[in-house]
């Protein structure tokens, strides 16, 4: 989930990972919209509709 954090370059965001390892709110919705699927796969659960962050 580590690219979520990332920019096109390679670099942390910092609008997403201000303090370079903690995410901002905005950082953590992106996160959990990231983990969704992965995590309703795992549970055997329907995947869940999260609202998507904008940014890239």
């Amino acid at each position: 989930m580590n690219h979520v954090f990332l920019r096109p370059n390679g670099t942390l965001d910092p609008k997403l990972m201000p303090d370079k390892l903690h995410p901002s709110p905005e950082g953590a919705l992106a996160w959990a919209w990231a983990m969704e699927p992965v995590l309703s796969e795992l549970f055997g659960d329907q995947p869940r509709t999260v609202a998507r962050p904008a940014g890239p």
